[in-house]
């Protein structure tokens, strides 16, 4: 660790050789992940133990998002366009996913990009990335931000952008939307109120950035993919810690969870593995329902 990351415990093993580990969320009693390159969903224990799986959505799923009050979890399925996979349950195409109680249905289907993340937004409709292409790889193919109301199916695009659109999440503000733009190295910061407006941005130091998930105090965490760190900004934009996983881990994103929201789940694609440590800054309660309680999602 960097500067002074003495807010930070021991970082643990709680899951390991699950597949390429994506998309940490906490459900109130576990951590829930994805294994993209075996298209499940995996229910983890804070306090170590075998993993289960509890979905098959196939294809590449990828970020997820959770709804304590009805148990749905939403995820963005990439399609399998990323990478190779031992899914038994290839041909899904790119879209959102929703699952409750292992049953996968699939009420949103794209035809553009392949959906990477998402977060239940303070206006209760699902937020989601979908960039395109390789963030790394020749040409700059246009990637998109959209704003999803299952229950109409209305879907309003809110950004669109070359920089390959990652990780996402709202601040403590909840006027504040943080967006990871992959290719450029970069976390930006948007005022959501009357569309999108850029009013700030962090820039890695090394790495890429791929998941985040923000403190109660508005402090930002980024999952550094190629530098394997979690790098730590505190509100005011400066760098405030660097949480070094080891070069070759390869961090992919990151929750809080925990009766107090006190634990920093990690999960890093190399060993398939989930981490997690004591943070002494409360992670920012998530919404728990999208706008529509009661209304039933169908494909």
């Amino acid at each position: 660790m960097s500067k002074d990351a003495s807010f930070l415990g021991a970082v643990r093993t709680i899951a390991a050789d699950i597949g390429f580990t994506e998309g940490p969320v906490w459900t109130g009693r576990s951590v829930i992940v994805t294994s993209i390159t075996r298209g499940e969903l995996r229910e983890v224990s804070l306090g170590g133990g075998p993993s289960r799986v509890v979905a098959k959505p196939g294809g590449g799923p990828n970020g997820l998002a959770y709804e304590s009050r009805t148990g749905t979890t939403w995820v963005a399925q990439n399609g399998r366009v990323h990478m190779p996979h031992r899914s038994g349950v290839a041909d899904r195409r790119p879209g959102i996913q929703s699952i409750v109680d292992g049953e996968v249905q699939q009420p949103l289907t794209v035809t553009t990009g392949a959906p990477n993340d998402c977060v239940i937004g303070p206006d209760g409709r699902l937020w989601f990335t979908e960039p395109d292409g390789d963030p790394h790889g020749p040409g700059q193919r246009v990637g998109r931000v959209w704003a999803w109301d299952p229950s109409t199916g209305s879907r309003e695009l809110q950004l669109e952008t070359d920089g390959y659109p990652n990780g996402l999440a709202f601040g403590a503000d909840p006027d504040r939307l943080f967006i990871a733009e992959t290719r450029y190295g970069r976390v930006r910061e948007f005022s959501v109120d009357g569309g999108l407006r850029e009013v700030s941005r962090v820039t890695l130091e090394r790495g890429f950035p791929d998941g985040l998930a923000v403190a109660a105090d508005g402090t930002l965490f980024v999952a550094g993919t190629s530098s394997g760190t979690v790098e730590i900004f505190g509100p005011d934009g400066v760098l405030r810690a660097s949480l070094d996983l080891g070069a070759d881990s390869m961090p992919t994103n990151v929750c809080f969870a925990g009766d107090r929201l006190d634990q920093l789940v990690v999960t890093v694609a190399r060993g398939g593995r989930v981490l997690a440590l004591d943070c002494e800054l409360p992670g920012l309660e998530l919404p728990a329902a999208l706008r529509s309680l009661d209304s039933e999602v169908s494909a």
